[in-house]
């Protein structure tokens, strides 16, 4: 397999300084993560654990970062943007992909406004969404509700071609998060749509407990992802 011969050599180097250790765990997870498979992966991971222990701890710390719980597998998955269980949903799935949060989206005739134009709000509840998620790339890690969006809509958003959000997270203080994204033709980025700006609160922990009591899988999932620091 080409990819333990590329590692196997790079699990054999000693790196004494620990900037360095980071970085080069970095690298080695990167090479990992493009094979996309978790029992490659996971036949990765011991390789560099049987050379070096610091390695191996530093891929898994990579993982753990990155790898995160972005969507909603529980017994709940109602949201109307994500939520796979809601048939009037929009069933969207959420990526991570550089640092950012993407998912693709393909209109129904339904969610049409004008004839041929996906309705704005179908367009801020997409925006909403993606941007919400982004306070899982900070490192006060925490799901949370809209403070405030702000929309602009470049041109009107076609009924037809797939489509893509990607949202980033710009500042983040406490449990305020502020976070922005754009709405795009999945085919070509660089054609912008709509684009948003928002503030985001993170949940109090007795609102979650209000919300989430029919909910236990939906509590444990919040709960479980903010332990591992995801």
């Amino acid at each position: 397999m080409v990819a333990v011969k590329i590692i196997m050599p790079l699990c054999n180097f000693y790196c004494g300084n620990e900037n360095t250790r980071c970085l080069f765990a970095r690298v080695v997870f990167l090479l990992l993560e493009s094979y996309n498979t978790r029992l490659l992966l996971s036949v990765h991971i011991y390789l560099c654990w049987r050379h070096n222990w610091w390695l191996y701890a530093e891929v898994v710390h990579q993982i753990g970062t990155l790898h995160m719980e972005l969507n909603d597998t529980t017994d709940y998955q109602r949201c109307f943007v994500c939520g796979q269980r809601n048939p009037y949903g929009l069933h969207l799935i959420f990526q991570l992909d550089q640092n950012t949060i993407v998912a693709d989206f393909q209109p129904r005739e339904e969610h049409q406004g004008f004839p041929g134009v996906i309705h704005g709000g179908i367009v801020a509840a997409v925006l909403d969404e993606a941007l919400g998620r982004t306070s899982l790339l900070g490192n006060n890690q925490e799901w949370t509700m809209t403070g405030r969006l702000e929309m602009r809509y470049r041109r009107y958003v076609p009924y037809g071609p797939l489509l893509r959000v990607r949202a980033s997270l710009d500042m983040e203080r406490r449990r305020l998060f502020q976070a922005s994204g754009v709405l795009t033709l999945a085919d070509d980025e660089s054609v912008v749509l709509a684009e948003a700006h928002g503030t985001f609160l993170s949940l109090p922990p007795n609102m979650v407990d209000t919300l989430m009591k029919d909910y236990p899988e939906l509590q444990n999932f919040f709960e479980q992802n903010k332990s591992q620091g995801i």
